[in-house]
């Protein structure tokens, strides 16, 4: 994709504004701002509503979310969803640190335990499906 490069840089969020977008998408991509600050509150968040409305708006700024006017009110809509966001996040870890060979993603996961002998089988089930095109 033409400056994909420069995007993904940008895509990989710090954590305060993974963790609102972590929120908007747990509710299904779209969120009034009442919901939202109550939701972080409930998540052990004691953040002002001008901290949230900081994040809001880098996010917005990133390209990460959408703000739709509703009346008085703004809605935040998710312009990139969750699973695009790991896939994004996935290749710039491929890329940086494995110099874009994924054989040594997986040779890392599996020495460090985080791929269990069922995981792998999982995965080869799903590798001779053709990778599960959805």
């Amino acid at each position: 994709a033409k400056g994909a490069g420069k995007m993904d840089k940008e895509m990989q969020l710090p954590e305060a504004q993974l963790e609102v977008m972590q929120v908007i998408w747990d509710k299904g991509g779209k969120m009034m701002f009442s919901g939202l600050s109550e939701e972080l509150e409930a998540r052990g968040r004691e953040w002002k509503a001008n901290t949230i409305l900081t994040l809001l708006s880098r996010l917005a700024h990133r390209g990460m979310i959408s703000v739709v006017k509703r009346g008085r009110l703004n809605e935040y809509v998710a312009r990139v969803s969750q699973e695009e966001y790991r896939q994004m996040q996935t290749r710039l870890l491929v890329d940086q640190v494995f110099g874009g060979d994924a054989k040594h993603l997986i040779s890392a996961l599996v020495k460090q335990d985080y791929l269990t002998e069922e995981d792998y089988d999982e995965l080869k089930e799903f590798w001779k499906k053709g990778g599960g095109g959805t």
